[in-house]
C-alpha cells in the first residue's frame, strides 16, 4: 500500500501581444487552460488549436499528421498507431515518458492517473472530433502532476441539426476508411472503421471508433468507444542496413501485435452554486489492452486495463477571476505479464529474465484533488495568475 501527496503552486504573468490592432484578433474560445470556456486573449499559458476546417483538410490517418502543425510539439510515429510524444521537451521513452504528459477527450485523461501508456492517443476519438487544444507547458494547478510539460485534449463535436455525412478514402497498401456522421436536434452519431495492410511485411491495422453524444438544455453526454486490432512491424537492424532497399520493407517480428479497446461516459452538467458557475463532469472509463513486447529480451505478454468511476467539478465566481475545482476518481486495475519462452542470450538474461510469470497484480486507487486560482488585473496591460492545488492519491496492490 502507498500513498502519494502532491501541491503543487503555479504564478505566472500574462502581457498581451503588442503591434498588433486590437480588431485583427480573433476571439476564439478555448476550454484546455481553465477546464471551461474562456477567449484565447485571456489565457496566460500557451496554447494552440486545431479546427475542424484543419482537421477535415489534414483528414490524419495517425496523430502525427494532425500535431506536426502545432508549435512545440512533436510525436514520432512507431508502426501502426503506435507513437512517442514531445511538447516542449524531449521525446520521452520508457518508464514515465506518457506521465510527464496529459492525454485528454473533453476535459478528462484517457487514462487513469499512474496507468498511462505511452501510445494513448490512439485510444482517443481524434478523426472524429471537431477540435484539438494543446497546452504547451506546465498546467499542474489544474490539471495535476501528469500535466507536466503539458496536454493535448480532443474535442467531440457539437449538436449540428440535418448533417447527414458519409466519407470514403481509399490509399496504397490496402488502405481503406469510412467516417458517418449524422446529427438530429439533441443527438449526434459519429464513426469510423479504417483498415491498413501496413507497409512493411505482416504489418497493418483494423481501427473503429464511435461517438454518440445527446444534448440536454443542462447537460451533455457522450459515449465514445474505440478498438484498435494491429499487427506491428519490428525495426529492421544492422550496420548501414538504411543502404540496404531491399531490406526496407522487412519485418523482424512478424508475430508482434496490439490489440486495444476503451470505453468512456462522460456528462456535463451546467448550473449555478451561489453567485458564481459550477459545472459537475461525472464519468465511467473501461480501458484494456494486449501486446507481445517484441521489443525486449524475452518478447513477453502484457495484459493490462482499469475501470474507474470519477467526477469532476469547478466553479467560477461571477467575476470570471476566481475558480476553484474538486476531482475524485476510483479505480480498479490490473497488469499480468508471461513469457513463454526462454531467453537464448547471455547468462545476465537468462538469469533475470525467466520463462514464466513475470507480474500478475491487481491494484485499486483513490484519487482526491482540489485547487484554486486567481487571476489579479495588475494594470491594463498585465494580469497576474496565482494558482494552488493540493492531490492526494493512494493505490493498493495485491499480487498473485
Amino acid at each position: 500500500m502507498s500513498k502519494l501527496r502532491r501541491i503543487s503552486v503555479l504564478l505566472f504573468a500574462a502581457l498581451p501581444v503588442f503591434g498588433q490592432a486590437e480588431g485583427n484578433l480573433l476571439d476564439e474560445i478555448v476550454v484546455t487552460a481553465v477546464k471551461q470556456e474562456q477567449s484565447i486573449r485571456e489565457v496566460a499559458s500557451s496554447i494552440s488549436t486545431l479546427t475542424a476546417e484543419d482537421l477535415q483538410t489534414i483528414s490524419h490517418v495517425h496523430i502525427t499528421e494532425a500535431l506536426r502543425r502545432v508549435a512545440g510539439v512533436w510525436i514520432s510515429r512507431g508502426n501502426g498507431q503506435e507513437h512517442l510524444t514531445a511538447i516542449r521537451s524531449p521525446v520521452l521513452t520508457g518508464a514515465g515518458s506518457c506521465g510527464a504528459y496529459l492525454m485528454m477527450q473533453d476535459g478528462i485523461s484517457l487514462r487513469a492517473p499512474g496507468f498511462c501508456n505511452v501510445n494513448e492517443l490512439f485510444e482517443s476519438s481524434s478523426e472524429l472530433v471537431e477540435r484539438i487544444e494543446v497546452l504547451k507547458g506546465p498546467g499542474s494547478d489544474i490539471y495535476g502532476s501528469n500535466a507536466l510539460h503539458g496536454a493535448i485534449n480532443v474535442i467531440t463535436p457539437a449538436i449540428d441539426p440535418g448533417l447527414n455525412r458519409v466519407r470514403f478514402e481509399a490509399g496504397p497498401y490496402d488502405y481503406f476508411r469510412t467516417r458517418y456522421s449524422f446529427s438530429g436536434e439533441s443527438f449526434r452519431l459519429d464513426a469510423s472503421g479504417t483498415t491498413d495492410g501496413g507497409y512493411k511485411d505482416d504489418s497493418g491495422f483494423d481501427q473503429h471508433k464511435l461517438l454518440l453524444r445527446y444534448q440536454h438544455p443542462k447537460a451533455t453526454t457522450t459515449l465514445s468507444y474505440t478498438n484498435l486490432n494491429q499487427e506491428t512491424a519490428g525495426f529492421i537492424r544492422g550496420e548501414e542496413v538504411y543502404k540496404d532497399s531491399g531490406s526496407k520493407r522487412d519485418n523482424p517480428n512478424p508475430e508482434a501485435y496490439r490489440d486495444a479497446r476503451s470505453f468512456r461516459l462522460i456528462s456535463e452538467i451546467q448550473g449555478q452554486l451561489g453567485q458564481g458557475k459550477v459545472i459537475w463532469k461525472p464519468y465511467l472509463r473501461s480501458v484494456g489492452m494486449t501486446f507481445l513486447q517484441h521489443f525486449l529480451p524475452g518478447q513477453a505478454i502484457e495484459e493490462n486495463g482499469h475501470d474507474s468511476i470519477g467526477l469532476q467539478s469547478i466553479w467560477t465566481n461571477a467575476k470570471g477571476n476566481l475558480r476553484a475545482g474538486l476531482e475524485m476518481e476510483y479505480t480498479q486495475a490490473y497488469l499480468k505479464e508471461i513469457q513463454s519462452n526462454a531467453i537464448e542470450g547471455s547468462a545476465f538474461l537468462e538469469e533475470t529474465i525467466p520463462p514464466g510469470k513475470h507480474y500478475d497484480y491487481d491494484v485499486d486507487a483513490q484519487l482526491m484533488g482540489v485547487f484554486v486560482r486567481r487571476e489579479f488585473a495588475a494594470s491594463d496591460q498585465l494580469s497576474i495568475t496565482a494558482g494552488l492545488r493540493f492531490q492526494h492519491t493512494r493505490y493498493n496492490y495485491d499480487n498473485r
